[in-house]
């Protein structure tokens, strides 16, 4: 009998100008140079989801913080810190006070490699990151990290709400694994660690990306290129379906969703021409038209590294330092006709 069966869920699996383009390429062969002795700056080669890394200041910046992770607590955001050899690098976590400012941080862990996809466990006490390809499980309290996949081919992990099961993506397609272990979506057992493909009511599995686990621990939102609209569409994943749910039609690439708090809409940043901020967008979490995040006329701009806190009020994002080109934390306030306000995170420290 299947996981999902025991546990009566199946949940949880630009253009530019030609001048434009020559800098891009010529920061690009720099930074690659310059990466190609330092391996805490080279960006992670197992990164397979397609989403780019935010492009670098300058050649030779001295560090970044990015990557960051909200906790449902609220009160503190994990982050990828990026160094210099002989600085300590890896995983931060900055606590805030009632207002949102930062009243400290600390190293958790320095990973042996690059990190991405942090995601908070649902009691904030964990982080679940994606390094090397596969899924770890890091204990806040202790430091200690367990290696929760061994496929060397996954990204995008997220908690179901109960806590003792994580979703990933596994990149390649259908062919590269045996039929009784295929499906792109999967799911982890923390306690057996049993690894599953999600499957449909009838038994199907289904391959996509950015898979995001609905607060109901039913239904998982997630990406896939749709040839009759040429774009990256938002699809739903439903034990109860036959066929997965095709939530988009924009033709557009769709990147990082996620679910409101309530379940009942979901976000997602739309890519636009290089170098420009990505629009985020709405659209009801039952599919139908997707439309601004705001309001019709206006645009909310800030960039795929952007991630919610648990109120959906407020956005975490690599921004630059007042003082320098290097990439550090802020947090943007969203009002009704726009952002309200905005204050820095971190700093050099």
């Amino acid at each position: 009998m299947s996981l999902q069966r025991r546990r009566g869920f199946a949940v949880p699996r630009r253009a530019s100008t030609p001048g434009a383009a020559l800098v891009f390429l010529i920061a690009a062969i720099l930074v690659a140079a310059s990466c190609e002795h330092k391996r805490d700056c080279v960006v992670d080669a197992t990164s397979l989801s397609g989403e780019p890394e935010l492009p670098p200041a300058e050649p030779g910046y001295r560090l970044v913080d990015w990557r960051p992770a909200w906790a449902p607590s609220g009160d503190r955001i994990a982050y990828d810190h990026r160094s210099e050899p002989g600085e300590p690098g890896g995983i931060y976590e900055v606590r805030l006070d009632q207002f949102r400012r930062p009243i400290g941080r600390r190293l958790v862990v320095q990973p042996n490699g690059e990190v991405n996809w942090l995601r908070y466990s649902p009691d904030s006490g964990r982080l679940v990151f994606c390094m090397s390809a596969d899924m770890h499980i890091l204990d806040m309290s202790t430091g200690e990290v367990t290696q929760a996949t061994h496929v060397r081919d996954g990204q995008s992990p997220d908690w179901h709400p109960d806590g003792r099961h994580i979703i990933y993506n596994r990149v390649s397609g259908g062919g590269y694994y045996p039929e009784a272990d295929s499906g792109g979506l999967r799911i982890v057992d923390i306690d057996t660690w049993v690894d599953e493909p999600l499957r449909l009511r009838g038994g199907r599995v289904v391959w996509g990306g950015a898979a995001r686990m609905a607060h109901d621990g039913r239904r998982v939102v997630y990406t896939v290129y749709q040839p009759e609209t040429g774009g990256l569409e938002l699809m739903l994943y439903s034990p109860d379906l036959e066929v997965p749910m095709r939530l988009t039609s924009t033709g557009w690439t769709c990147h990082n969703p996620r679910w409101f708090k309530n379940d009942t809409q979901l976000l997602f940043s739309v890519e636009v021409p290089i170098f420009d901020p990505d629009p985020w967008y709405s659209v009801p979490a039952t599919g139908g038209e997707s439309s601004p995040y705001l309001r019709a006329d206006r645009l909310l701009n800030l960039g795929r590294e952007a991630v919610f806190n648990p109120d959906d009020t407020m956005f975490v994002l690599t921004a630059r330092d007042t003082d320098s080109e290097d990439g550090v934390l802020w947090i943007r306030e969203v009002g009704t006709d726009g952002l309200a306000g905005a204050w820095q995170v971190t700093d050099y420290r």
